[in-house]
Formats: C-alpha cells, sequence, structure tokens
C-alpha cells in the first residue's frame, strides 16, 4: 500500500499495516497453495505470513530481502550515513518527501546499470507530492537495528529466530556485492537456518536486483518451480 499504483490511505504505513494488508489481499480474494516472491520489506511481510500460516504456503523465492534484524556496524558502509540522516526526526523528512531523495538518489544508487528518464519517471509517478513520500519515509525508520529495539524490530527478530521453521521449498538469489544479503556469510546464515534452501548466484548486483537481471529471476523461479512440481509428482508416485 502506498506504493505504485495502490491507493494511500490516511494509515501510519507501519510493519503491522503492510502485513495486515498482504494477509487481507491473500483472504480477500482466497489464494491457497501460494508461491510467495519477496525483496526488500516484502521479506519481513512474506515471511511474517508464512511463519503464521505455513499450511498455506508452497514455496518462497526471495532475493534482498528483510529477513534479519542489523547493527550499524553490518550496515552497508556506504549508505550507513544516509540511513541515520533518514532516521533523524524533522531531516528524514525534509531529505525524503521534501527533496525526493529516495527516489532521486537511493534508488538508482542501487542499479549497476544506469536507469533510462523513462524508468526513473515510473518509479517518480506514484510520489509527485510531498505528502505523496510518507510511505517512502517510513521505510528506512523501520529497518530493524538494534539502536531502535521496538514493535518492528521485534517482529523481524521473530522472524530471524523463525526461520529453521519454514520447511518448504525456498530459493535464494543473490548478486555480489548486494546490499542486504551483502556477503557470502550472509549466504551461508541462510542456508544454515532453511532447510530446503535453494541458492542461485546472479553475479554482479546491488539492491533492486530485478532491474539488472530481470531474465535471470524469471529463470531462475520458473526452473525452481519445475523442479518442485516434478519433485512433488514423483513423491505421489507419478
Amino acid at each position: 500500500m502506498g506504493f505504485g499504483q495502490s491507493d494511500k490511505p490516511d494509515i501510519a504505513y507501519d510493519y503491522f499495516d503492510h502485513v495486515g494488508y498482504v494477509e487481507g489481499f491473500i483472504r480477500a480474494l482466497n489464494l491457497t497453495n501460494v508461491t510467495l516472491v519477496l525483496q526488500d520489506w516484502g521479506g519481513a511481510f512474506g515471511f511474517d505470513y508464512a511463519l503464521r500460516h505455513s499450511d498455506n504456503v508452497k514455496a518462497i523465492a526471495f532475493f534482498e530481502a528483510v529477513a534479519f534484524t542489523l547493527t550499524w556496524d553490518n550496515f552497508p558502509r556506504d549508505l550507513r550515513e544516509t540511513f541515520k540522516a533518514f532516521r533523524k526526526p524533522g531531516d528524514g523528512w525534509k531529505l525524503i518527501c521534501e527533496d525526493n531523495m529516495f527516489v532521486e538518489e537511493v534508488i538508482p544508487s542501487g542499479v549497476v546499470r544506469q536507469l533510462s528518464e523513462e524508468e526513473m519517471n515510473r518509479y517518480r509517478m506514484p510520489f509527485p507530492t510531498v505528502e505523496s513520500r510518507k510511505p517512502l519515509w517510513v521505510m528506512p525508520n523501520m529497518i530493524p537495528i538494534n539502536d531502535r529495539q521496538d514493535e518492528t524490530y521485534k517482529a523481524v527478530k521473530k522472524i530471524e529466530d523463525g526461520l529453521p521453521g519454514l520447511t518448504m521449498p525456498t530459493l535464494l538469489l543473490w548478486a555480489q556485492p548486494g546490499v542486504i544479503v551483502n556477503s557470502r556469510e550472509r549466504v551461508t546464515w541462510f542456508q544454515q537456518r532453511l532447510p530446503a534452501l535453494e541458492v542461485v548466484d546472479l553475479g554482479e548486483g546491488l539492491h533492486y536486483l530485478q532491474e539488472d537481471h530481470p531474465e535471470e529471476i524469471g529463470q531462475a523461479i520458473l526452473r525452481w518451480l519445475g523442479k518442485i512440481a516434478n519433485e512433488g509428482m514423483k513423491s505421489d508416485g507419478g
């Protein structure tokens, strides 16, 4: 909610608002046996749903996804001061909502290739006014960094602790140097926690991997879903 062509209701756009909309969407459309494809904060919202409704989640693919808590020491060094400023009362609102810094600077800096003006205009489209950028401002303030152990931090910590309980097939797509999943050690961290994890290395990438590797991501997910389907047929005696 508040992004793309979704509506912008008068809500806080906090963690629990977003989780509620994800769950409400799935329930309203009566979606069953779902496969989740998650990126950034979608990781937390999707993993949250999966932990509470594992019987309704067939599989999870994710990349550059929020699924663990952070400290400033392991936050990406080149983004550290910018995101500290985003989280300062007053300063963050000016930078994100008045100066539109998130759209104009942060988004293109998370892509290896240069976004075209047409592509940038698509990113600008949902946020034409200061007020419309509130959802953008909320997101950096929700990042689960240990200097602010609020309800969102606790919710993400619950996901972090709950990952070993997710036994459905999972797929991690990652790239180097990455931003959230920014090391082989973090890939190993996921491998140690998700019992049925497959890993695909996309090559070079930062945060918005869907901009640099759209075809590779789509093909990897299709191959993985085919593999899941074949294994399901074998287990059913097909």
